[in-house]
Parts: C-alpha cells; sequence; structure tokens
C-alpha cells in the first residue's frame, strides 16, 4: 500500500514539474502589456492548480491507498498524536512532504530558467557591440 501511495504521489510531484509559472511560447511580438497579462494569467491559473487539484489529487490517492489499512503502522485514522508521531505513517508523510517540496523546487528552477532563456535569447544578437559602437 506504501510503494502503491509513494507512486501515485510521485507520479502527481511529476506532472506539476512539467508545468511551469511562466508562458515562453510566443509565435509573435506582443506588447508589454500583453505579456504582463499573459505571465500574471499563468502564474495565477499555476497557483490555482498548487494550492487545489494538486494538494486534493494527493490528498486522496494517499487516502484510498491506507483507507482500507486499519489499525497498525499506517493507520490513517490514528487519533493519539503520540502513537502517530512514532509510527510509520508519520515518516511517510515526511519523506512525501520532502517529494512535495522537491517537486515545487524543480518547478521553481525550471520555470525560471525558461524564462530567462525567453527574455535573453533576443538579446544575444547584441552581445558582441561593443561600447564605442555608433
Amino acid at each position: 500500500n506504501s510503494v502503491r501511495a509513494m507512486q501515485m504521489v510521485v507520479v502527481a510531484c511529476l506532472d506539476i514539474q512539467r508545468s511551469s509559472f511562466y508562458n515562453t511560447a510566443y509565435s509573435k511580438n506582443i506588447s508589454l502589456e500583453e505579456f504582463e497579462r499573459v505571465q500574471t494569467l499563468q502564474t495565477n491559473n499555476l497557483m490555482k492548480v498548487l494550492q487545489g487539484p494538486w494538494l486534493e489529487e494527493i490528498h486522496h490517492k494517499i487516502r484510498m491507498s491506507f483507507d482500507q489499512v486499519g489499525k497498525g503502522w499506517f493507520n490513517i485514522y490514528e487519533r493519539n498524536w503520540q502513537i502517530y508521531d512514532i509510527s510509520k505513517l508519520s515518516r511517510f508523510m515526511l519523506l512525501i512532504k520532502f517529494r512535495m517540496q522537491g517537486a515545487l523546487r524543480q518547478l521553481v528552477v525550471t520555470s525560471v530558467r525558461a524564462f530567462v532563456t525567453l527574455v535573453e535569447t533576443p538579446c544575444l544578437c547584441t552581445v558582441g557591440v561593443k561600447p564605442d559602437f555608433v
């Protein structure tokens, strides 16, 4: 059950890692206002996914994986904090937290790299221009 749950969490995290905070696919020139609007829309949409469906999906998959376990190390209905704290479920949830943090970190890194490439690429033709060029 724990392996299946982790597999589903990894798939959900990989889906998030493939997305981006920024829209970097432009087929034509656009105004600065349009660029800002598109970027804001993309970022807001991704934030809504991260705060809603992504968390709900992971929550649902973990719950379904451990729902029938009952008493034991992976009891999701444990109410005693001391017992939960020493259980395998506690360590499993910590592992999931780290996996989700890693996915978010990778999402941010790849998004920033893509945005930097978007801004830098049109400027590459001016890199070789000397300061005294006039």
